[in-house]
């Protein structure tokens, strides 16, 4: 799938100037001003798909970083895996995926997600996290994450979830 990408943190090197994202400015912005940041400030790792015959451009992005969800937030479905209701349910967020518009419909954004799925299941090894939870931007991108497994939340339609069992599934694990 990744034929001729390859998904690296986001450095220096980095064209971050040259993203377009007409869809979405604000994660074309976000890219461009705000990424190196919060790398920097651990609030996030940015994860760049750069083409193998020019590595400093960038194709499209995520960022990932822990967060948590409370038990009346998951859908009934998940609340079935009998979480303790008063704790704070730990997840990997997918924060921002985004590919420049010149790199559409070239299967990006699937490797993307592919990759922050499976980087979060290596995760999950470690620190312990029952799935990736996204906040989609609107309706078309919302369908894009169910195509893959996620579920809305119980109390925001935009907000998904995938739990590590789903996860483990698509990784092929």
């Amino acid at each position: 799938m990744n034929s001729g990408f390859k998904i690296v943190p986001l450095d220096k090197s980095h064209k971050r100037e040259d993203f377009q994202c007409n869809d979405e400015p604000v994660l074309e912005k976000y890219l461009k001003q705000l990424a190196g940041q919060d790398a920097k400030k651990n609030l996030a790792r940015v994860y760049v798909a750069t083409p193998e015959s020019e590595m400093s451009r960038i194709l499209g992005f995520y960022t990932l970083s822990m967060a948590h969800l409370m038990f009346e937030e998951l859908p009934v479905e998940v609340k079935k895996n009998k979480y303790p209701e008063n704790y704070q349910i730990p997840v990997a967020r997918l924060g921002r995926l985004a590919v420049d518009s010149r790199s559409q419909k070239q299967g990006i954004g699937e490797a993307l997600l592919m990759n922050v799925l499976c980087r979060a299941l290596q995760i999950s090894e470690a620190v312990g996290a029952v799935g990736v939870v996204v906040d989609a931007k609107h309706e078309k991108a919302k369908a894009f994450y169910q195509k893959y497994g996620f579920v809305e939340l119980t109390t925001k339609p935009l907000t998904l979830l995938i739990l590590m069992a789903t996860i483990k599934n698509a990784c092929g694990v």
